[in-house]
């Protein structure tokens, strides 16, 4: 995992920002390895999590243009969550996943660590059903590759 990625997990995990790793890091994490051009992180959506996040990233250097208001909801709206920097090093702090809550994201994932850091990483079985209800060609191999973690 790029370093520039770790610093900002890192600063995530001093403010206690509430948030799980998803895509292809946390596929790596479960032995695929593969190119991926971004980071992946479902954040909880609450305004106290929200403050945290902006914290975090303000103390990482993040652009200053991002604002809490990104990650709650603004009347029937849903937050849209964000995303910055360029492929590869872009980050994406998503407040919605196809097929998935943030209580079952939450509730199959786990802490593990990688250079010194602490990172809560999606579950088998959820990163699966994300996987799934994303429906994208690209991500065939990698329901495969769960599928058979599973068996």
């Amino acid at each position: 995992m790029d370093a520039d990625f770790l610093d900002l997990l890192s600063a995530f995990d001093e403010r206690e920002v509430e948030y799980v790793l998803l895509g292809g890091y946390a596929l790596g994490f479960h032995g695929l390895r593969r190119a991926t051009g971004d980071l992946d992180l479902l954040v909880r959506a609450t305004p106290e999590n929200a403050d945290r996040i902006i914290e975090a990233l303000d103390s990482y250097g993040g652009p200053p243009h991002i604002r809490r208001e990104s990650f709650l909801p603004s009347g029937d709206e849903p937050p849209t969550g964000v995303w910055f920097g360029r492929e590869p090093l872009r980050v994406d702090l998503l407040t919605s996943v196809s097929g998935l809550s943030w209580d079952e994201a939450f509730a199959d994932s786990a802490m593990l660590e990688t250079a010194g850091v602490s990172v809560r990483v999606l579950g088998v079985r959820a990163l699966l059903k994300c996987k799934r209800a994303a429906g994208r060609p690209k991500d065939l191999g990698d329901i495969t590759f769960l599928e058979d973690l599973l068996a």
